[in-house]
């Protein structure tokens, strides 16, 4: 007597990850399409061998289409949109791994990951001359006025100089570097009468201002 066993695979079993939390730490000006989390470090198993759906989710308000994977069979995560500090700085991402494609109608097993991503700032702005106005939506690009004081010919001033709107002072929008702003005269002061404060921006003479004729003078912040 012969019994003939056909055994049918189920699907029983989940996909698994090898780890339920990631966290990446990504400097803002990291490039377009640039990976961000490798694929063999969300590549799920399935003990039914079966083909793997993956399906990526954003959960922190205003940060979707900023990352993306590279297709729903490969679970690779790229930048897919340029990253501002000013923006968001932390994204919290979920990866679905399904044994079913999404709109499957059969029973599907599904698997998640967490991607924390932490946003670095990088130095991408320019320091702003204070006060000044933001020309766009962003806030990313500000124009200060010129700044104007008036000198005594012939007379030498020993006081930092008194400038409208105020003072010369200069921030960087960078401000999680805390990089030092550095002042510096390098236009319009052929004679050498005029000299600025590297660390304060205080605008003093160094000799008396014998012509009549305006100084415009270009400061440079660095």
């Amino acid at each position: 007597l012969e019994i003939l066993v056909t055994i049918l695979n189920m699907n029983d079993n989940s996909p698994t990850f090898k780890q339920m939390n990631l966290t990446r730490v990504v400097p803002e000006d990291t490039k377009v399409n640039t990976t961000i989390v490798a694929r063999q470090d969300l590549k799920a198993s399935d003990a039914d061998l079966d083909i793997i759906f993956y399906e990526l989710a954003t959960i922190v308000p205003d940060t979707d289409g900023y990352f993306a994977i590279k297709g729903v069979n490969n679970p690779e995560i790229y930048l897919q949109k340029t990253l501002d500090y000013e923006k968001f700085n932390f994204a919290t991402l979920v990866l679905y791994a399904r044994d079913r494609p999404v709109d499957s109608t059969n029973t599907t097993n599904t698997a998640t990951v967490t991607i924390n991503i932490f946003i670095e700032q990088a130095d991408t702005k320019p320091p702003w001359f204070l006060p000044c106005t933001f020309i766009n939506t962003d806030n990313s690009i500000c124009i200060s006025s010129p700044y104007t004081g008036k000198v005594n010919i012939s007379t030498m001033s020993t006081e930092p100089l008194i400038l409208e709107p105020g003072p010369i002072y200069a921030i960087d929008p960078d401000y999680t570097l805390n990089e030092k702003i550095v002042y510096s005269i390098v236009g319009g002061d052929a004679d050498n009468v005029f000299s600025v404060d590297a660390d304060t921006g205080n605008l003093t003479m160094n000799k008396i201002a014998t012509s009549p004729d305006s100084y415009l003078l270009q400061v440079m912040v660095s």
